[in-house]
């Protein structure tokens, strides 16, 4: 249920409205939408690495590194680990993520 509007903060509101509908109207993303987009790449790599039952370096030491700036923020390790391979292994929408980027030219088979 949203909070109530407070008037003391409403100039702060209109002009973050304002601001949001100006990145609609050209059409840029937000960066949690770029971050998002970021990951679900991720997690689509992923996917095709462990697909051929090849190994990558680079992914695992990706994946490393996330799970150290978890811990690092205050996260416990299994808490961390588990939440990424929910976010890189277990995501419903990857065969769609899959298709929608291998249309793009030099995409793998």
């Amino acid at each position: 249920m949203p909070r109530p509007r407070n008037p003391r903060n409403e100039s702060h509101r209109a002009a973050q409205e304002r601001y949001r509908s100006r990145l609609r109207e050209i059409r840029r993303p937000e960066a949690p939408r770029v971050d998002g987009a970021v990951a679900a790449a991720f997690a689509v790599a992923l996917a095709r690495v462990r697909g051929t039952g090849e190994r990558s370096a680079i992914i695992e030491a990706i994946i490393a590194d996330a799970k150290e700036l978890l811990i690092a923020a205050g996260y416990a390790p299994n808490e961390a680990v588990k939440k990424l391979m929910m976010r890189l292994l277990f995501r419903h929408d990857l065969a769609p993520l899959d298709v929608a980027t291998r249309n793009r030219i030099g995409a793998s088979p």
